[in-house]
């Protein structure tokens, strides 16, 4: 602004649309320049959105500055089934001092913008979105995945339509120093941590492959019995005397009864449900006592796609049936009352 005389006569064009602009310099409002009013209207607009000045804003004040506040990173792997969890802290928060800049896109029309910033031997990249970008993952650029931190800039509209005055200000407050909004998702050295994890969750799996084919192997042998006093000391209903033996054919009905309860929650638009951790089986949630064993303890679970697909093989690997069974040998003399009553 220092550089061109005041108003029309700066002789500045709008990289956007061409049209002249003039140099508003004063006391009251911050310097700025803008186009020239007769020379626009609704039928010779600028292009320029408001998203795309502030994405225009935002690298000049990552290019004048050298240092930004970054949050945390925390990463948790869990599969709760297979009793797993595995939790680090990848970046602490901080203030990161970088020592130069560049952005590798050209600023047309693109949703987003993109800062690497270069930070001794390694490279951050900062993408700026509005809001409806998927940004997951490792930046990609010249076939290296790069640190990736994402802000978030919608906060920056609510800003400018309160904010007219002092709008720079607080816009450098958000990007530079405000955690708000900001978000890693990738840096090197979770690739090691998601190779441990998959180690340990193969490892488990294995086990329970074992563990199945043991039981198996029992059944097949005619080896795998439950007693009467068994069931009655959990479900504390009477059986016939003697031992009852449990078949392939009974196990694999009892498995197609608790999907078949987990994909009727489902279809009710349930979310997530409580999973007894005696009977095994899934109800409504906000139901402390579970009317099919009369136990207390449960697991909430998350009806997710994820957790639906291939449950019967995923039950019959976690053993779902036998310990199901051992507390409710029949199911089909509740189901209706419970239907009735909204439980299952």
């Amino acid at each position: 602004m220092d550089e061109v005389p005041r108003g029309n006569a700066c002789g500045c064009v709008c990289i956007f649309c061409d049209v002249p602009m003039q140099a508003r310099k004063g006391g009251i409002n911050r310097e700025h320049f803008s186009h020239q009013p007769r020379l626009v209207d609704d039928e010779h607009y600028c292009p320029a959105s408001f998203q795309r000045s502030i994405f225009w804003m935002a690298r000049r004040i990552l290019s004048e500055s050298r240092e930004i506040s970054l949050p945390s990173y925390d990463l948790t792997f869990d599969e709760p089934h297979y009793g797993l969890r595995q939790s680090s802290t990848l970046v602490d928060e901080q203030r990161l001092k970088y020592d130069s800049i560049i952005f590798p896109y050209f600023l047309s029309n693109l949703a987003y913008d993109v800062a690497l910033l270069n930070v001794g031997e390694y490279t951050l990249a900062v993408t700026l979105v509005f809001g409806g970008i998927d940004t997951p993952g490792a930046f990609v650029y010249q076939e290296q995945a790069l640190a990736h931190v994402v802000i978030e800039m919608r906060p920056i509209e609510l800003l400018f339509d309160n904010h007219k005055t002092g709008f720079r200000l607080l816009m450098e407050s958000l990007l530079l120093s405000s955690l708000e909004g900001k978000r890693w998702t990738y840096y090197p050295t979770q690739e090691a941590l998601a190779e441990s994890f998959k180690a340990k969750f193969e490892a488990a799996v294995q086990a329970f492959a074992k563990q199945e084919n043991e039981r198996t192997r029992r059944l097949n042998s005619g080896t795998l019995r439950q007693s009467s006093s068994e069931v009655r000391s959990v479900n504390q209903q009477p059986l016939a005397a003697g031992n009852v033996s449990i078949g392939r054919d009974r196990l694999m009905q009892r498995v197609s009864e608790l999907v078949h309860i987990v994909q009727k929650l489902n279809a009710q638009n349930v979310t997530s449900g409580y999973l007894c951790e005696a009977c095994k089986i899934m109800r409504k949630p906000h139901s402390d006592i579970c009317s099919y064993c009369g136990h207390k303890a449960y697991t909430v679970v998350p009806i997710t796609s994820a957790y639906l697909s291939s449950l019967e093989k995923k039950y019959w690997c976690w053993n779902y049936a036998e310990k199901s069974l051992a507390v409710v040998p029949k199911i089909g003399s509740t189901t209706k009352a419970n239907e009735d009553r909204g439980i299952s």
